[in-house]
């Protein structure tokens, strides 16, 4: 009886409580009311997204042995709880295989992962790995250009009213974004084949990720709205051949501007980190 009035109290403290987050949500975020349930939520996820950022630097590397939960407890300052909810999400994605003795090891994820580890690595990465994003665009080459043909061959009509809304589509990136994934999308269900629209729904989370190297300046969201034309002509001729090495020839550009870009950013990172280092130098030579 006093446990289930304590429970629906806490309930509507709660509930209160976000009421007063939704009512000033520019207050400092130590002044924001978070239940412990979410604090503890946020620390596990903290841990995964610590402990994968190592293991794609090669820290661990595969075969090794992780740290125990004893270990990783004192390290990120939690619970062994917290430890073993992340190690636990880190062993269905997997990273590790948790052996006799309670040993952690790291497993060869690049040879024996699935796309369960490519969900773990986009929700935990920020930013995405640029050169895993490269060779993910190299494969959206392999079966974009089929699923365009498949999708004009069977629904053109279809296909073409989904374009028509590039017409009046905005030039902003979030527009861009949006309707670029719901075109491959479109045509991916299009095409018939069950596996498409399965692979691209994996990557819809990556996909917004990869917005500002997919559409980054004006040259490239040129280069995409010339693609929607080309595909648009080909619905409209109702020819498939015309669909699939127009797509071709957009994913193609894609991958290369993606790639420009990616250096670019590299090379104005590592520049702002020697002038910082520079800078820090200077400081230090200061009498």
């Amino acid at each position: 009886m006093f446990y289930n009035g304590y429970a629906q109290y806490l309930e509507m403290f709660h509930q209160k409580m976000r009421v007063v987050n939704k009512a000033f949500p520019r207050r400092p975020a130590c002044f924001q009311y978070h239940p412990r349930e979410e604090l503890m939520k946020k620390s596990h996820e903290t841990v995964e997204k610590a402990l994968i950022d190592g293991l794609l630097k090669g820290d661990p590397l595969p075969g090794s042995h992780l740290q125990s939960e004893r270990e990783l407890a004192l390290r990120f300052a939690v619970s062994r709880t917290t430890v073993r909810e992340a190690l636990l999400k880190m062993q269905k994605s997997g990273w590790i295989s948790v052996q006799q003795r309670h040993a952690t090891v790291v497993n060869d994820f690049w040879s024996r992962g699935d796309w369960r580890l490519l969900s773990s690595i986009t929700r935990n990465s920020e930013p995405f790995p640029a050169d895993l994003a490269s060779q993910l665009l190299e494969l959206r080459i392999q079966f974009a250009p089929d699923y365009a043909r498949k999708a004009v061959k069977n629904n053109a009509a279809k296909l073409l009213c989904c374009l028509s809304r590039s017409h009046k589509l905005r030039d902003s990136l979030c527009s861009l974004v949006k309707f670029d994934w719901e075109l491959h999308l479109t045509m991916a269900i299009l095409s018939g084949n069950k596996i498409y629209p399965l692979i691209l729904n994996s990557f819809a989370d990556l996909y917004a990720k990869l917005k500002g190297g997919l559409f980054a300046n004006e040259e490239t969201r040129a280069e995409a709205r010339s693609f929607y034309r080309g595909l648009s002509e080909a619905a409209r001729s109702g020819d498939p051949d015309l669909a699939e090495e127009v797509t071709r020839t957009a994913m193609k550009a894609g991958l290369e501007n993606f790639k420009r870009q990616s250096q670019q950013a590299e090379i104005r990172f590592n520049i702002n980190s020697a002038e910082i280092s520079a800078s820090q130098a200077g400081m230090l030579a200061l009498p």
